[in-house]
């Protein structure tokens, strides 16, 4: 019966962590997706003061939720 009970459990601690992996491999093709337009606008010269500083505290928030998502994965 231990056995068994530590089989169950195992196997509900390898779903979970397959469940998290996924999440957070979901989340990571998105940010990727922002960001990397974001980096072309921040390039580009001719963006108004206002408008880059908007674009740049995207960039910040999408980096930050991406490194949030990185270390989720190494947990």
């Amino acid at each position: 019966f231990e056995k068994l009970t530590r089989e169950q459990e195992h196997r509900l601690s390898e779903s979970k962590t397959q469940f998290f992996t996924n999440v957070a491999h979901e989340f990571r093709t998105p940010l990727s997706l922002i960001l990397i337009p974001l980096e072309s606008l921040m390039s580009t010269h001719d963006v108004p003061g206002l408008l880059r500083k908007r674009i740049l505290t995207a960039y910040k928030n999408a980096t930050r939720m991406t490194r949030l998502v990185n270390e989720l994965l190494d947990f």
